[in-house]
């Protein structure tokens, strides 16, 4: 490291200018923060949003990821889980969070985040119309973008990344885009004929959802030769995975969703919007270890963070 130092201070300026890199700004910081409209579903599909603008009714379906971030997020969150949640919420096997951490941030959305913005992430959202453009044109199928479709209970919901009309039979299914940032540099992509498991769970999901009876999983990196850089698999409805497997777990995972808002409501009610009498925020403790409470706890909150997590968990 010493030596290459010295080579740079002599080196000229050009030179020196090529080989420095400079320092990465961090977007957190650069940023303002969005904020986050209030959303109540009133029908299939859906939605009405209360922002600083006023009230609307919309149909969730014509949400945009890139459009309205902070609308289709807020939609996100109004529900117990979407269908790229469902492997975690149902079998706690995401390799990005933990159902105890999806939990969290269902009841604390403001405190927890499970909305990442990562080198893979922005990979995908960059090249994801670049992937639908290939597949429509070589196979010859139409694609229409799409937003957020909810199930007859609007506990559930799914964003595919397209509908597609198949150009053979006409038939009507779903699309899902994978692109591989970990791949990007490889020549091409091999062909499967199963979609990978970790996958599964959330088209499944999302065509009980649709109520629609096939996806194209497309499997895409960047074409770095003549060899094919994509892979399809078409998956068809498995009509009993959903029912005796994977919608009784998403029960579940709803129902410990309720308890938890119901325990957090309970606690919110118990001090009637008030701190205890004669005691400032500043003196306030946790009613369970006894731990002094932040000044920027709200002055309803009788529990700790920590607290509430175990209370929650034995719940």
């Amino acid at each position: 490291m010493a030596t290459i130092s010295r080579v740079l201070r002599h080196a000229p300026p050009r030179l020196r200018h090529q080989t420095t890199r400079e320092p990465t700004r961090r977007l957190s910081q650069s940023a303002k923060p969005i904020a986050t409209p209030s959303v109540r579903f009133v029908g299939r599909h859906r939605a009405e949003i209360t922002a600083d603008d006023g009230t609307r009714t919309v149909d969730t379906r014509t949400l945009s990821q890139r459009g309205d971030l902070a609308t289709w997020l807020a939609c996100r969150q109004a529900l117990d889980a979407t269908a790229s949640e469902f492997s975690c919420a149902a079998f706690d096997a995401s390799p990005f969070a933990s159902r105890a951490a999806l939990l969290e941030s269902k009841v604390f959305p403001a405190r927890r985040s499970l909305h990442v913005d990562t080198p893979a992430t922005r990979f995908g959202r960059t090249q994801e119309p670049v992937a639908v453009a290939q597949y429509a044109a070589e196979r010859g199928h139409a694609v229409s973008a799409t937003g957020l479709w909810t199930d007859e209970s609007l506990a559930f919901g799914a964003s595919p990344d397209g509908v597609v009309v198949d150009g053979d039979t006409g038939e009507t299914g779903l699309l899902e885009v994978k692109c591989y940032y970990s791949r990007r540099r490889q020549r091409f992509f091999p062909p499967f004929a199963r979609p990978p498991g970790r996958f599964f769970a959330q088209i499944q999901g999302g065509l009980a959802v649709c109520d629609l009876e096939w996806c194209d999983l497309v499997c895409w990196i960047p074409k770095n030769s003549h060899r094919p850089n994509y892979a399809v698999v078409r998956v068809h409805r498995d009509r009993q995975y959903w029912e005796r497997c994977l919608k009784p777990k998403l029960d579940a995972f709803a129902a410990r969703y309720a308890v938890s808002v119901r325990l957090y409501d309970r606690e919110r009610a118990s001090l009637g919007g008030g701190g205890p009498s004669g005691a400032s925020r500043a003196t306030r403790e946790c009613v369970d270890c006894r731990r002094p409470l932040s000044a920027q706890e709200p002055a309803w909150k009788v529990r700790c963070y920590g607290c509430w997590k175990a209370n929650a968990r034995k719940k």
